[in-house]
C-alpha cells in the first residue's frame, strides 16, 4: 500500500477545488454566471451600448444608402487581481497520512483535515471574488496590495446611475415612490431595458420595507413573500431581494458585500453583460495556459511540514454599464 495520500497528487488536489461548492450562498457568483477563461497576461473588454436613436430620414430608390454611426464603445483594460496563499501541515498530520498500514482511522481523519483546510481556503478566495463583484455592480472596485498600494477599478457607471436621495428614506420629507420612478426612468431610457432587480441587505431591506408608501401597498402575497422568502415580488414593476450575505474583517467585524443604505438595481436583457474572468496561473508549476484557481503541495525539510499553496488571477467585468444604477437610500 502506498505511503502517500491521493490528495497529494495534483489532478486530485485541483479537482477538489474545481468541484468544492462552498457552504455559503453567494449571490454574486449566481448573477455572474459560469466563469470565463483567458490565458492573457492582462485582461481588456469593450463597454457596450446599444443606439439610442431611430431611423429619422427615409431613403428612396436608386439613391445610395445612409451612412449609419458604428455602436459607440468605451473601452477597460489592466491587471488581474491575483491571490496566492498557502498553508502548512504540521508534521504529526503529516505523520498520521503517511502510516497508512498502522490506523485507518488516523489516515482519514488527516485526510478529512487537509481536504477541509483546503476547503477553508478556496472559501476566503471565494469571498473574495464576491466583494469585487458586488464592489462592481456599484461602480467601483477598490483592493489592496500585501505592499499597501491600493488598486482601483472603476466601471464607468455614468453620473446618473449612481444618485443619492435628497432626503433620507424614512425621515420626514422623503418621497421613495418618486425616486424610483424617476431611477426608472434613468435606465430604461439609457439602455432600453426596465429595471426588474433590487438588490439590498437586511438592514436597509427592513427600513424599505417598512416604509409608509411600501408598506400601505403591498399585497397579502408581497407580505408573505418576505415573510417566507425575504423578497417581495413585483412591487413597482421589480423584484426586491435581501441579500444579507458579508464577511469578517481583520478587527473581526462583519461586513455585508452590499453596504448600508444602497440598493442595487439590475435591468437584465441582451447578453454578455456581467461575468467574473479568470486569468492564467502564474505559477510554473500549472500547466501550460492554465488559468483559474490552481494548487499543489510540495515537503519542507526544515521545519518538517507540507506546504499547500492555492493561487489565482481574476477580475469581474461589467460591459454593460448603463442596465445598472446603485442609489443610497441616505442623503
Amino acid at each position: 500500500m502506498s505511503n502517500e495520500l491521493s490528495i497529494f497528487e495534483p489532478r486530485v488536489l485541483n479537482g477538489v477545488i474545481r468541484e468544492f461548492e462552498g457552504p455559503e450562498q453567494m449571490v454574486g457568483h449566481q448573477l455572474v454566471g459560469t466563469p470565463e477563461h483567458d490565458p492573457a497576461p492582462t485582461w481588456e473588454y469593450d463597454i457596450e451600448r446599444e443606439a439610442r436613436g431611430a431611423q429619422l430620414s427615409h431613403n428612396s430608390y436608386g439613391s445610395e444608402a445612409r451612412i449609419v454611426d458604428q455602436l459607440p464603445y468605451g473601452h477597460l483594460e489592466g491587471g488581474y487581481a491575483y491571490l496566492r496563499d498557502k498553508k502548512q501541515f504540521n508534521p504529526t498530520t503529516l505523520r498520521w497520512l503517511r502510516e497508512a498500514g498502522k490506523s485507518q482511522l488516523a489516515r482519514g481523519q488527516a485526510e478529512r483535515r487537509v481536504t477541509k483546510e483546503l476547503q477553508a481556503l478556496r472559501m476566503e478566495h471565494l469571498r473574495s471574488e464576491e466583494i469585487a463583484i458586488w464592489a462592481m455592480l456599484t461602480g467601483s472596485w477598490a483592493y489592496t496590495l500585501m505592499n499597501g498600494a491600493t488598486v482601483t477599478v472603476n466601471y464607468r457607471l455614468p453620473a446618473a446611475h449612481t444618485p443619492t436621495v435628497g432626503t433620507d428614506w424614512g425621515a420626514g420629507g422623503d418621497d421613495p415612490v418618486g425616486d424610483l420612478f424617476a431611477w426608472k426612468r434613468v435606465v430604461s431610457r439609457a439602455s432600453g431595458f426596465p429595471i426588474r432587480q433590487a438588490w439590498l441587505n437586511g438592514a436597509t431591506f427592513e427600513t424599505f420595507y417598512n416604509l409608509a408608501e411600501v408598506s400601505a401597498n403591498l399585497s397579502d402575497v408581497q407580505r408573505d413573500k418576505y415573510r417566507n422568502e425575504g423578497m417581495v415580488p413585483r412591487f413597482l414593476g421589480i423584484d426586491w431581494f435581501e441579500y444579507d450575505g458579508g464577511y469578517q474583517n481583520a478587527a473581526g467585524t462583519f461586513v455585508p458585500y452590499i453596504p448600508d443604505e444602497r440598493i442595487i438595481f439590475i435591468a437584465p436583457g441582451g447578453t454578455d453583460n456581467l461575468s467574473m474572468n479568470y486569468g492564467p496561473s502564474a505559477d510554473l508549476g500549472a500547466p501550460e495556459m492554465h488559468t483559474g484557481p490552481f494548487t499543489k503541495s510540495w515537503d519542507e525539510e526544515d521545519p518538517s511540514g507540507r506546504q499547500f499553496l492555492l493561487e489565482q488571477n481574476y477580475m469581474p467585468f461589467l460591459k454593460k454599464p448603463f442596465q445598472i444604477l446603485t442609489a443610497d437610500t441616505t442623503a
